[in-house]
């Protein structure tokens, strides 16, 4: 069969249809960078707003349960005093 004859129309390849497709797996590939970028920029702004440990208040609970119960109302005491201080802040019970 000679190799010079070309393909019959119906068969030729669809130019239109792969122009179409490559510009599909592009669009694709672009919108995969633009991700990928946006997802560097996410773990970077998660990783600056990350708390720091010894930044939070804490409350240790160990020993025994009496000693426990007398460190909870010791603390519950003084956020009750904190709470009951005038502020300088206007509205401040409207937060």
């Amino acid at each position: 069969m000679p190799t010079d004859i070309p393909p019959p129309a119906d068969r030729a390849p669809n130019l239109d249809g792969l122009a179409r497709l490559r510009a599909r797996v592009e669009a694709a590939a672009s919108e995969i960078e633009r991700l990928r970028e946006e997802n560097i920029r996410l773990a970077e702004r998660i990783a600056e707003l990350e708390i720091d440990e010894s930044d939070r208040p804490t409350l240790p609970l160990e020993g025994d349960r009496a000693a426990m119960r007398l460190q909870v109302q010791r603390f519950l005491a003084t956020v009750d005093t904190l709470l009951a201080q005038p502020t300088d802040r206007p509205n401040a019970d409207a937060d």
